[in-house]
């Protein structure tokens, strides 16, 4: 029986699969299966998949099934899997040679766990992408944002810092622990996750182990709409959970730690605010900050002192932004401002128009 299996999902990545198969060939840890499933595709990629299993060295499982979603592709690829250890790899991405070796090697030998890295964005040409100042500064913002959290939950809360499936490591133990994947077609990822820290503490390690491809057949890029409706309700999900149960992670946002920090969290992910606030968990959330100031002075002065540290940070923000704004007609004519969406030029704006007492029209933003 191998230690590890590799489930890899595929629909429709007929050019993509090559590269995949290839980056699992090359790995440096050997002790894995491979278990394929298609998921109805309509390219020839069963054709490729057939020819794969034949021709690698490597213990290799496939399955073809009707179209059912990622969520059903996975879940049958692990019912099918034998190995105690699961990893991911969506059909479109590549692992780096030494990420399955250097993952196995900080997980524990038993127990639940989920571990995943650093990963960085590839193009449809498998070339690094440096352009695409969004997605590389959202990231970047991120990992910025998790060196100062108290736990990989609270970063999660804010952003997706494992971005797929792709980037998972996971025992069977807690895969059996939390029921599986659920039926989410573009969220079930960070579902998995966000349940997952109430158990453990995710282990992430600090290395490019993964290259994540994004091109315009990518799941979450077709379905924005239905992105955001399903975060939107696993994070009530999760805020439902936060508020009524202690978890068995102690570094989980849970009860009254996540509500001394709820501002910060609830500012920094936008999809929170489609959320109803007169739902009984924020309701729970409310009284337990209340509870925890009432209960601990020194909670109170760090909530306090979090938010001063805010301010201050939007006040020198503000000002930077103040002292570019004369500048920015002759960098940015205003039709093509009115057409910038990315966050590092439409934060500072909005910076500079809050500090001058300004109303940006938000079609602009």
């Amino acid at each position: 029986m191998p230690s590890l299996s590799v489930v890899i999902p595929s629909y429709n990545h007929r050019a993509f699969l090559p590269a995949a198969f290839e980056s699992l060939e090359a790995q440096t840890y050997r002790d894995f299966e491979v278990v394929v499933v298609d998921d109805g595709s309509t390219d020839n990629s069963p054709d490729l998949i057939r020819e794969f299993a034949a021709t690698t060295p490597l213990q290799t499982k496939i399955h073809l099934q009707s179209n059912a979603g990622a969520h059903a592709a996975i879940t049958k690829g692990i019912d099918i899997a034998e190995g105690r250890n699961i990893a991911i790899l969506n059909s479109d991405d590549v692992f780096h040679p030494d990420r399955l070796r250097r993952l196995m090697a900080v997980v524990p030998a038993s127990g639940p766990f989920i571990a995943f890295s650093e990963f960085a964005f590839i193009d449809a040409h498998g070339e690094r992408i440096t352009a695409d100042i969004h997605n590389r500064w959202w990231y970047r913002h991120l990992l910025e944002r998790h060196a100062y959290s108290p736990g990989i939950g609270f970063t999660l809360v804010q952003g997706n810092l494992s971005i797929s499936t792709s980037n998972f490591l996971f025992s069977r133990e807690l895969y059996d622990l939390l029921g599986g994947f659920r039926q989410y077609r573009t969220a079930h990822d960070l579902d998995f996750l966000l349940r997952a820290i109430f158990h453990v503490e995710p282990i992430f390690v600090r290395e490019v182990l993964l290259n994540y491809r994004l091109h315009g057949t990518n799941t979450i890029t077709a379905n924005r709409e239905l992105e955001r409706r399903e975060v939107s309700e696993l994070f009530l999900d999760y805020l439902n959970q936060a508020t009524t149960e202690k978890p068995a992670n102690p570094r989980a946002p849970a009860s009254e730690v996540l509500a001394v920090y709820s501002d910060q969290v609830l500012r920094q992910q936008n999809l929170w605010f489609e959320l109803d606030r007169n739902a009984p968990a924020f309701t729970r959330l409310r009284q337990a900050a209340d509870l925890a100031r009432a209960q601990n002075p020194d909670t109170a002065a760090m909530e306090g002192e979090v938010n001063r540290l805010r301010h201050e940070v939007g006040r020198l923000m503000g000002e930077l932004a103040h002292r570019a704004l004369p500048a920015l007609p002759e960098r940015l004519p205003l039709r093509a401002y009115k057409r910038v969406r990315t966050w590092p030029v439409v934060k500072p704006i909005r910076m500079a128009a809050r500090v001058l007492g300004l109303r940006v029209p938000r079609r602009w933003l």
